[in-house]
């Protein structure tokens, strides 16, 4: 119990922390401020495949409008530790439009140096706009390092994520921590900060994720 409620209030600064941050840095440059709110249901199919179902909400104009809410199944397939595929569909409900993704990723995993995690994704992403019936393909590239602190069940993260098109779009640059309730539930507070391409001004996210797995 001391070491679950010591894990709790540093989630519980964390999450002051990430929110007050967001808040203050939006405020100093003029940028926004949103809220990402993310419930993820996975189960196991069998030892190398798995399935999910992801809701998210997301908010913008210093979180008081909807920017965009989206469910995504995926389906993952695990041939070696090292690798994943994932493949996954975006239904997106914008505020100025409505979005139809498809999500093919692989995942490489760097052998454990001790508690650190490092990891790499790519994800070449199809985005169809129904209002306009335009489509687009690009890239997006991403960088994890975590550490599993394992007495308190939390594993501190720093991540950065490239999209590329024909040319360079934007990058989310991610600041965050996950607490493992046990084998079955686990919770992700996280800072994130949008850098888009050919705005004047940018974005920066508080997230809270919540994963429960069936088995």
């Amino acid at each position: 119990m001391a070491k679950f409620a010591t894990a709790m209030k540093k989630l519980l600064l964390l999450t002051v922390t990430i929110l007050a941050s967001g808040f203050c840095l939006s405020a100093q440059d003029k940028d926004d401020f949103g809220i990402w709110k993310t419930i993820t249901i996975t189960g196991r199919i069998s030892p190398k495949w798995s399935a999910g179902i992801c809701a998210e909400h997301r908010s913008k104009d210093m979180s008081r409008n909807l920017d965009c809410a989206l469910v995504m199944p995926n389906v993952s397939y695990r041939p070696w530790s090292f690798m994943k595929l994932d493949l996954a569909s975006e239904f997106v409900m914008c505020s100025d439009c409505k979005q139809w993704t498809l999500r093919p990723s692989v995942s490489f995993y760097v052998p454990h140096t001790g508690n650190l995690d490092l990891s790499f994704r790519f994800l070449p992403m199809y985005e169809h706009t129904v209002e306009t019936g335009t489509s687009i393909w690009f890239l997006r590239s991403r960088a994890k390092a975590a550490y599993d602190i394992d007495s308190i069940r939390l594993t501190p993260y720093v991540a950065s994520e490239i999209f590329t098109g024909a040319q360079w779009k934007k990058t989310r640059h991610y600041v965050g921590a996950e607490y493992s309730f046990g084998k079955h539930s686990a919770i992700d507070l996280y800072s994130l900060y949008y850098i888009m391409a050919g705005k004047t001004w940018q974005r920066h996210v508080a997230g809270i994720a919540y994963t429960f797995s069936i088995n």
